[in-house]
C-alpha cells in the first residue's frame, strides 16, 4: 500500500494493488505524467512499464 500512496501523490488518478498483492498499478492523465513517475519512482531495480489501452488489451510503450 506504501506504493499506492506514492503513485497518488505523484500523478496517478487512481492505483490499487491487483487480487494477490503482487502488484500494484496506477491510471495516469497522460502519457507524459505516467512516464514522469516512472522515471521518478522506479529508478532503482523495480520493473515497472507503461502501457496504454487499445481495443483488445494493453501495449506496453515505455520500458527504460
Amino acid at each position: 500500500e506504501e506504493l499506492v500512496s506514492l503513485l497518488l501523490s505523484n500523478g496517478a488518478l487512481g492505483a490499487s494493488l491487483t487480487g494477490s498483492g503482487a502488484a500494484v498499478f496506477g491510471i495516469f492523465p497522460d502519457m507524459f505524467s505516467a512516464k514522469k513517475c516512472k522515471t521518478k519512482l522506479f529508478p532503482s531495480g523495480l520493473r515497472a512499464y507503461v502501457a496504454r489501452s487499445e481495443k483488445s488489451g494493453v501495449k506496453i510503450v515505455y520500458k527504460k
